[in-house]
């Protein structure tokens, strides 16, 4: 009987030495988990460029001096979780988006009621765009900035 008190405690010690490195492997998975929300943000990327208000002045657009700091996702409209917010009852809601994809930016109408102009000509689907060139939406003109 004694050998199978001796089998019974070492099944019982490899038990309780499995459940507790079952229990440091989640303490360890949790420990990294936390540490990796814990860590400071990384500083937004580098100034990607702004869209500079325009004013119409004599028949031609001038820069005002304000503009908006573009991000990766840039959404344009009335709303206010818009990162460049319009009030102008021409402009909807979500009205247009403009992204960075592949270091290049694409401007898209977001089935806007009144559409957005972009070099004088409406888009209908995303469009490449480039340094200087002007996006209207609504009665707003924008200069695209993109080597500020």
């Amino acid at each position: 009987m004694q050998a199978a008190d001796i089998l019974l405690f070492a099944l019982r010690l490899a038990s309780a030495l499995i459940l507790l490195g079952a229990l440091a492997a989640v303490l360890w998975f949790l420990w990294r988990d936390l540490q990796g929300v814990a860590a400071p943000a990384s500083p937004r990327p580098a100034n990607l460029g702004r869209l500079e208000v325009l004013a119409q002045l004599d028949g031609d657009l001038h820069g005002t001096g304000t503009g908006f700091d573009l991000r990766p996702v840039t959404r344009i409209g009335r709303g206010l979780v818009n990162t460049v917010q319009i009030d102008d009852t021409f402009v909807s809601s979500d009205h247009a988006l403009l992204t960075l994809r592949d270091g290049r930016w694409w401007l898209e109408d977001q089935n806007s009621r009144n559409g957005t102009v972009l070099n004088g000509l409406p888009i209908s689907q995303p469009t490449l765009v480039t340094d200087g060139d002007i996006i209207e939406i609504g009665s707003r003109a924008f200069r695209l900035d993109l080597a500020h």
